[in-house]
């Protein structure tokens, strides 16, 4: 398997920006090829990469901007959603993924709402987005009959909100989340995240 220099580099400053793992070249190199093998593993399968040196002698080199400009290499260390969710991750403000199943109780989805200070939520079944519920169509519905607050969330979902792949640009989703509240993203065929506008200026 062949790993240029560009991709072990831009993969150890992932490391660095998404796991706090400050790696050199060479780590890089080992986790590009772990990530590649990965994609062609089932769900199930795990894969151990080895981190081999630090980051701490490449930081004029390709930890430096300067340097991979100067190497014209940095015109694709783009910012992707992974960075996106991961920063969510790292900040544990809320999990990257908060979400309901269809069976959850109205009360169930407000209740998780309210805890997290969010307005709508996937609904997702093994893995699967079934839709989205919204905070003020709950409302409005128990203002009308508080029975509402027992019944399935199912009955109260709506479309799906848009799957978009880890790995496209954060730009990608600033132009999707300008008709949509919220975007879930996908990595490896797993949901990994929800990203909001909101999500988008804390990152930015």
């Amino acid at each position: 398997m062949n790993i240029s220099d560009k991709e072990a580099f831009m993969t150890a400053r992932a490391m660095a920006r998404q796991e706090g793992i400050f790696c050199g070249g060479s780590s890089g190199m080992n986790i590009a090829a772990a990530l590649r093998v990965a994609k062609l593993l089932p769900k199930e399968a795990v894969v151990v990469a080895i981190v081999c040196d630090t980051g701490e002698r490449y930081l004029t080199k390709h930890h430096s901007d300067e340097w991979l400009t100067e190497k014209n290499l940095l015109e694709n260390d783009r910012f992707m959603l992974r960075d996106v969710v991961s920063a969510k991750r790292t900040r544990g403000v809320l999990p990257a993924l908060i979400s309901l199943p269809s069976h959850a109780t109205v009360q169930e989805a407000l209740s998780l709402m309210s805890s997290y200070e969010v307005s709508d939520v996937p609904v997702i079944d093994a893995d699967t987005l079934a839709g989205t519920v919204r905070e003020n169509k709950l409302m409005s519905a128990v203002i009308e009959d508080r029975l509402v607050l027992e019944r399935p969330v199912a009955q109260y979902m709506e479309a799906p909100a848009p799957i978009v792949d880890a790995h496209e640009d954060v730009q990608t989703g600033i132009n999707m989340l300008r008709n949509t509240p919220m975007i879930v993203v996908s990595e490896f065929g797993r949901l990994s995240g929800v990203v909001t506008r909101h999500d988008v200026l804390e990152y930015l």
